[in-house]
């Protein structure tokens, strides 16, 4: 489904571009985020909220795996997810771990 990637703040009706100020306000205002995340995350799921599963709901053959995965990836980039912030305090551990095996190894060389 490339349409999804064709889709701009333009292109939005009024009532989905109010209903894309107040996700965006909401995501910039409650999380550390860029702009651009905020817009991106907000935009993907007003297309898929407000114009893919209403025509997949008319009986229209729509395919939302797109629209799916491009939030995902955008929710797990920044951290966002329950899943994606326990990575992070994995990787954190596992580097701490790693620098202080380095730092012992330094102290005490055989």
């Amino acid at each position: 489904m490339t349409g999804l990637l064709k889709i701009s703040k333009e292109s939005l009706g009024e009532k989905e571009r109010k209903l894309y100020s107040k996700l965006y306000r909401h995501i910039i205002e409650s999380f550390e985020i860029d702009e651009l995340a905020a817009d991106q995350i907000s935009l993907a799921l007003v297309c898929q909220k407000c114009i893919l599963l209403p025509r997949l709901l008319s009986g229209e053959d729509i395919d939302i795996n797109q629209a799916s995965e491009s939030i995902r990836k955008w929710l797990s980039e920044y951290r966002l997810t329950p899943k994606s912030r326990e990575k992070e305090k994995e990787v954190t551990i596992n580097l701490s771990a790693i620098i202080e095996e380095i730092h012992r190894e330094r102290e005490n060389p055989n």
